[in-house]
């Protein structure tokens, strides 16, 4: 009777040892590869998440018609920068981003232009073709903007006052234009 109740023991806790290594086996498992793929799983939700949140300060802004939070302020939403006046974002609001001059420098502005799908013939002191940005022709150059014909876009740019009125050479500008961002890009 003493060998029999040994041997069921031993059964017994071999049993526990083998459920023990599965678990132990289980979770080492989980820790390598599970959180992995949990991150992966909750990544759409929580970029999903962002973007409630995101339209939802937009739309507060725009209650608020605080047009320099909704025309200028960058949101993050899963790594990407993006603004209020973003279509994707969905946010209705009647304050109009094109030509808002979002920050004031020392001797620059940031402003959201608005550029046609089509340059127009103009005349500086020879003729030429000039952009049209908020419905009137744009004589300068918009540094590091390759502008491509048949594609409405709404930018952001760094406008730096280079001459003074009394120091700017004839038919200069006093102004150069840098760009900052493309924050949309539509076909005509």
């Amino acid at each position: 009777m003493f060998d029999k109740k040994g041997l069921e023991l031993a059964i017994s806790t071999i049993v526990i040892i083998v459920i023990s290594l599965a678990v132990l086996i289980g979770l080492i498992f989980l820790i390598k590869n599970g959180f992995v793929s949990f991150d992966e799983g909750t990544d759409p939700f929580l970029r999903a998440s962002g973007a409630s949140a995101a339209r939802e300060a937009c739309g507060i802004a725009c209650r608020a018609e605080d047009e320099n939070t909704f025309c200028c302020e960058s949101l993050s939403i899963g790594g990407e920068e993006v603004f209020c006046s973003d279509s994707r974002l969905g946010v209705d609001c009647a304050i109009n981003c094109e030509g808002f001059e979002c920050f004031r420098g020392e001797n620059f502005i940031e402003i959201i232009m608005g550029v046609g799908s089509n340059k127009v013939n103009c005349q500086t002191l020879v003729p030429t073709q000039c952009l049209v940005v908020n419905g009137q022709y744009f004589y300068d150059n918009i540094e590091g903007f390759n502008y491509e014909e048949g594609y409405n876009y709404l930018i952001k740019v760094k406008r730096i006052q280079i001459y003074t009125p009394e120091t700017a050479p004839a038919d200069a500008s006093l102004y150069k234009y840098e760009l900052i961002e493309i924050l949309s890009k539509q076909r005509d």
